[in-house]
């Protein structure tokens, strides 16, 4: 079987080190080098094919953030940092997954299992290697968001509907709400299709909480949103995937 080519870069040994025996438990990943700074990197990445780079953010010369910026053809990236204030700058290079050190492999082995799914692979993760049979509560079921300096995590379960503000989004839960800087088609690509929707240019719904739909607007208990012309054959076409209407 061909396997993902990972390249580690990282200017702390004992960090390197670390990546490096998470990646050994995987036998789809080969790590090709472990480099302590970014332009170490780039000679890596000119003379090899990367499929998954582990890249730390503050590195001696040249952060991660700037190496990234740099280049043409990104490999699936997962950031690797103590700082969470860069999650928002992350978003915006499409990385694929932040990790915060400590780094724990079942942390490691989900934001791999991503990049590989970026890579448009088949895998079959409980095929190859050996997890606890049971996942820590709530993986899958939640997202990270940031919001006044903070990540806050928030169930999928929980949020009624999102609503777009230029370069902000406003996450409507059924607790509270939350301004958060992420474009609209970017959060919608981090949820799950099977329960959200885009009905509008400006608006996400949580399938979970439609209370009925009337002409061209969608009801959520006291909430009314209108359906674009442009989403709604899409959004019918989801919604009656059992062909009742």
């Amino acid at each position: 079987m061909s396997k993902f080519k990972v390249l580690i870069v990282d200017d702390e040994s004992l960090a390197r080190k670390l990546l490096n025996e998470h990646a050994s438990k995987m036998p789809q990943l080969e790590v090709v080098a472990q480099c302590k700074t970014a332009l170490e990197a780039q000679a890596v990445l000119l003379n090899h094919h990367i499929d998954i780079l582990l890249l730390d953010i503050q590195m001696p010369d040249l952060t991660g953030l700037e190496f990234l910026r740099t280049l043409r053809n990104q490999p699936a990236t997962i950031l690797t940092t103590a700082y969470v204030e860069y999650a928002v700058d992350a978003y915006d290079l499409e990385v694929v997954d932040y990790l915060l050190k400590p780094i724990v492999f079942e942390r490691f082995f989900r934001a791999v299992s991503r990049a590989m799914g970026r890579n448009s692979r088949q895998i079959d993760a409980q095929a190859t290697v050996n997890l606890p049979s049971v996942e820590p509560k709530n993986s899958r079921e939640s997202l990270f968001v940031k919001t006044d300096q903070r990540l806050v995590q928030v169930n999928y379960s929980d949020i009624r509907y999102i609503e777009g503000l230029r370069e902000y989004v406003r996450i409507h839960t059924t607790q509270d709400q939350l301004i958060v800087l992420q474009s609209l088609s970017r959060l919608l690509d981090a949820l799950p299709k099977e329960k959200f929707a885009r009905i509008h240019r400006s608006y996400i719904i949580n399938l979970e909480y439609i209370d009925s739909i009337v002409g061209n607007m969608v009801y959520l208990d006291d909430t009314e949103l209108p359906i674009s012309k442009g989403q709604r054959e899409a959004f019918l076409n989801l919604i009656n995937r059992d062909r009742l209407f």
